[in-house]
């Protein structure tokens, strides 16, 4: 895939919605952790240019079906 990097797309003031990988456990470590950290700079990034940011993210579905206490 070739995807423009988000440096190089002027957002400056413009709704960005952000899908991220937010499959972590409250008791938050190893590569859980990592996944949150390495979301801060986009994060930054799209609030240095005044963006209004919409973040997504899914918790599971195991083998297809909805678990409600997996939700959201």
């Amino acid at each position: 895939m070739n995807l423009p990097f988000l440096s190089a797309t002027d957002v400056t003031g413009k709704k960005v919605l952000v899908r991220a990988d937010l499959d972590v456990d409250f008791d938050l470590g190893g590569t859980e952790l990592l996944r949150l950290q390495a979301l801060i700079p986009t994060l930054n990034f799209l609030a240095d240019r005044q963006c209004e940011v919409t973040l997504i993210g899914h918790k599971g579905r195991p083998e297809g079906k909805t678990v409600s206490e997996l939700s959201l």
